[in-house]
């Protein structure tokens, strides 16, 4: 059987029995509840293990052609590529990860589009059966490049905005609305789906009413919320105005308003106060989960290798590519620990629980 061309997928999740279906991305924990035709066929591996993660965010660089004031990777023109795992240990995770049964990778960085072997790396997911999308700040998409990531068959381009015009070129540099703006102008003309994803900080909401209607204007129906986490160059004294953003309803019902006025829906993260129809990433959630998953259900692997529970927590490092395998690394003790204090701790935003992680394991890098 094809993997790369089945659309159901069939795996268990620590007591879950997973169907996802590749065309949707959605999780369903039993087969009757994905209706799922006696004739279809339901791709399942021998190797797939339950331990693994759904989703893995997978960072091949931190170069970035921009310096953004709030990047928590602290990603920029200078960053270290010296240390960056190489090309050929990159594919091999890639095949652990789709022997294993994750799901989908989520690519970043930095920025992607900056990475000489993207093109080849993300052909390389696709044919190992797993669904593809890559965040970009989409400065640098043209034509030839949004059609080349169409041709690969990229489920998702996720395009960053900070708010409008005003707010976003304060954070990333003058112009950089108006080239993002272009970037999902010229990326709605192919067959990738392109969804806006808006980083919510002190000042977003100035412009915020312009931004939906850009968007909506090119046929935009979907944006994903965000908000600043305290780490990289958020952390920074100069920067913390930005951290000053609200998760209380009255935002939520802000920004679903402006949505509704131009027809866009408007997902946010599972530690605002929202219903779950509005959680970004439902389809990769069980209802019985009320955190954000993350070291849970998904998986962060940085350029150099470390596998973390999430980018915004770079000091919980599970163990390094570069020397183990990512299952030696995902089942190493120190994301046992972290697991066991993120599911009694009751949080749903678990990088919160960082400094309670780090001081119950004083030897963690």
């Amino acid at each position: 059987m094809d993997n790369s061309i089945v659309r159901w997928v069939h795996r268990k999740q620590a007591d879950d029995d997973v169907y996802y279906d590749r065309v949707s991305r959605q999780v369903f924990r039993e087969r009757s509840s994905a209706k799922i035709g006696d004739d279809e066929q339901v791709y399942s591996l021998a190797t797939f293990d339950a331990r693994a993660p759904l989703k893995v965010y997978f960072d091949l660089s931190y170069y970035c052609n921009l310096k953004c004031r709030h990047c928590i990777t602290n990603s920029s023109t200078q960053a270290d590529r010296a240390s960056q795992l190489p090309t050929k240990r990159i594919l091999g995770i890639i095949d652990e990860l789709a022997n294993i049964g994750v799901l989908e990778i989520m690519v970043g960085g930095g920025e992607p589009l900056c990475y000489p072997d993207l093109y080849s790396i993300l052909k390389h997911m696709r044919m190992a059966g797993l669904n593809v999308q890559v965040s970009t700040n989409g400065t640098l998409i043209t034509p030839s490049v949004a059609n080349s990531l169409a041709d690969i068959g990229l489920n998702e381009v996720r395009v960053s905005f900070d708010g409008g015009q005003q707010v976003h070129d304060s954070i990333r540099g003058l112009g950089t609305y108006q080239r993002a703006l272009g970037a999902v102008a010229i990326l709605s003309r192919t067959t990738v789906t392109v969804v806006p994803r808006l980083t919510l900080c002190s000042n977003s909401k100035l412009g915020l009413e312009q931004l939906f209607k850009d968007l909506a204007s090119m046929g935009i129906k979907t944006i994903k919320v965000s908000d600043v986490k305290d780490a990289g160059r958020a952390s920074l004294f100069e920067n913390q105005e930005l951290l000053n953003h609200s998760k209380r309803a009255a935002t939520v019902m802000e920004l679903r308003d402006i949505g509704k006025r131009y027809g866009i829906m408007v997902k946010f993260p599972v530690y605002f106060p929202i219903t779950l129809e509005e959680v970004d990433g439902r389809e990769m959630r069980s209802s019985k989960r009320k955190n954000c998953g993350a070291g849970i259900v998904t998986a962060y692997i940085s350029p150099s290798g470390n596998v973390q529970p999430c980018s915004s927590m770079p000091r919980l490092i599970f163990g390094n590519l570069s020397t183990i395998s990512f299952m030696d690394a995902w089942t190493s003790s120190e994301a046992a620990t972290y697991r066991h204090l993120a599911l009694s701790c009751g949080c749903c935003q678990l990088c919160a629980c960082q400094s309670a992680y780090i001081s119950s394991n004083p030897d963690t890098t």
